[in-house]
């Protein structure tokens, strides 16, 4: 098992912490919009104090962890009965309304390989008779099903989820992780990150004020997270690259392997080139991951770390 249960409660209290300026969600009788955390328990996992949600298509009744994994599985019929979802899957769900016109949907974060890492947040919508499903990779570290809450500067909610920005080193590494902020449109999931600048200039504020860690590693993690808020935000879009290029030149290959991704996220002409000569890095791994990122600035690839969708399903006459 990946983690301790001090290790998932921190986990929890992270994110909560990088998101601090949440409202209150209106949660006495389940009704009313979800503009904070909202997690239901599902067996074998550690989760935080939950409570019932509405149905999702039917507000008279509650929504059950198995009435979840019955909307996964109408998603995935094609599986074999050995591969389709139970409620171990399910790590925690919630229902709140994004878009626009704001619309229920169903949010499930999701352990798909059964390691008990939520790796992934499903978005379940209705348009009329048919069910659409969007999904997101999120930070190995976070345990909630999003956070739903209306930015700064905006006159409505959307999905907040934490999001990996460097490659997983174990218990005893870091990952530098940011939230990111996306719409749901016709039962898409959208990033809107840049939109939100305000948003993230305060996030850089908690993180550079913030009393630094003695763990270098960790050090490491917050920069290339803060630099990752600055390009978001727009505030500098090459922040990170000068000290990616003395990262290149680490001794160890975790802080290599962090210029790779610092590299390949910035995605210019001097980006590339570093990439091009780290493609040679003495670590297979990381010359590998190099040649990669190297391939999808070189394709353009729009469809690199967006978020995905299954094809709608429509109820049966």
């Amino acid at each position: 098992m990946g983690y301790s249960q001090a290790n998932m409660i921190a986990a929890v209290l992270l994110l909560s912490a990088l998101l601090m300026d949440c409202s209150t969600a209106s949660t006495a009788n389940g009704k009313g919009l979800s503009t904070s955390v909202t997690v239901t328990n599902a067996p074998g996992y550690l989760n935080a104090s939950s409570h019932h949600e509405p149905g999702f298509e039917n507000p008279a009744r509650d929504l059950s962890v198995d009435d979840v994994v019955d909307y996964l599985n109408r998603f995935h019929s094609d599986l074999q009965a050995t591969d389709r979802y139970t409620t171990d899957n399910v790590c925690v769900f919630t229902v709140a309304k994004i878009g626009n016109p704001p619309q229920s949907v169903l949010l499930v974060s999701l352990d798909v390989n059964g390691r008990m890492f939520c790796r992934e947040t499903d978005a379940i919508s209705r348009n009329g008779r048919e069910l659409r499903l969007a999904y997101v990779r999120t930070s190995e570290e976070d345990t909630t099903a999003g956070l739903v809450r209306v930015p700064e500067g905006a006159s409505r909610p959307y999905l907040f989820v934490s999001s990996d920005i460097s490659p997983y080193e174990g218990a005893s590494g870091c990952v530098a992780s940011v939230p990111r902020i996306y719409d749901l449109k016709d039962g898409r999931l959208v990033e809107v990150s840049q939109h939100f600048p305000v948003f993230y200039r305060k996030q850089i504020e908690a993180e550079t004020s913030r009393v630094s860690l003695k763990d270098k590693g960790f050090d490491i993690c917050r920069e290339m997270a803060t630099d990752k808020m600055k390009r978001i935000a727009r505030i500098d879009d090459r922040a990170g690259f000068q000290t990616a290029l003395l990262w290149m030149h680490a001794d160890d290959t975790s802080t290599r392997e962090k210029a790779v991704s610092v590299f390949g996220d910035i995605r210019d002409a001097p980006a590339l080139e570093a990439l091009k000569k780290m493609t040679k890095d003495q670590d297979r791994l990381v010359a590998e991951e190099a040649t990669m990122q190297i391939k999808n600035i070189e394709s353009r690839d729009p469809s690199v770390d967006q978020p995905g969708f299954v094809d709608s399903i429509r109820d049966k006459p």
